[in-house]
């Protein structure tokens, strides 16, 4: 089973990812900040985190690069998701360390294909 942080300050966003990955039997785990997120991830492991580009405090771009600075996240895969298209949003992810910019809404079967692709069970 892996445990995914979902990051995202839109609370229908993260119920939706949330019960998608309890249906395919993994363990999620949300924020609704940035900083939310960088302290779940200075305290708990992840397998695997997606973060969606606009977030309240910082955007998604830098939380990922916040997070590739921590002891405990910088080898967990990472991933933007946005709604919106947003320019050079897909060489932006990659810089900051992301491993595919994915549009909302997320698709259970693609969700499925990257936990099994890049979780660490």
């Amino acid at each position: 089973m892996a445990r995914i942080l979902f990051v995202d300050d839109d609370t229908v966003s993260l119920e939706t990812l949330s019960r998608a990955t309890e249906i395919l039997g993994h363990e999620p785990v949300t924020a609704l900040s940035g900083d939310q997120a960088l302290l779940l991830a200075n305290s708990q492991s992840f397998n695997l985190i997606f973060s969606d580009i606009q977030l309240q405090d910082i955007d998604g771009f830098q939380l990922l690069q916040r997070l590739r600075e921590t002891d405990n996240c910088n080898s967990v895969p990472k991933f933007i998701l946005s709604a919106s298209p947003v320019i050079d949003a897909v060489e932006r992810s990659l810089a900051a360390g992301a491993k595919a910019y994915l549009s909302k809404p997320l698709r259970l079967d693609t969700l499925e294909e990257l936990i099994e692709e890049y979780s660490k069970t």
